[in-house]
């Protein structure tokens, strides 16, 4: 896999980025509605499975760009185990 926006078609990386960004955003929105129709039992497991796997695809093309930009977030919710988290009182 090439980083090289130009290897990718694009014209340069914030076109890329951009694309990545709303690529991914638009995939989550389908996985919300495939999970609430998976839930009324109107779509099958595989369906289901699929889209997870579009959406988690479509994730890992812009992994870089938010880890580089935001690496605590991407360390803290993104790709860390869903532990419970507390807040200090202050």
């Amino acid at each position: 896999m090439s980083f090289n926006p130009l290897d990718r078609g694009f014209k340069n990386e914030c076109t890329m980025i951009s694309k990545g960004l709303l690529n991914f955003k638009n995939n989550i929105d389908v996985l919300k509605s495939d999970v609430y129709l998976f839930s009324e039992d109107k779509i099958s497991l595989e369906k289901l499975k699929k889209t997870l796997k579009l959406t988690y695809n479509s994730y890992k093309e812009i992994e870089f760009y938010i880890a580089y930009h935001y690496p605590e977030y991407a360390k803290t919710n993104l790709n860390a185990a869903p532990l419970f988290r507390l807040e200090a009182a202050y």
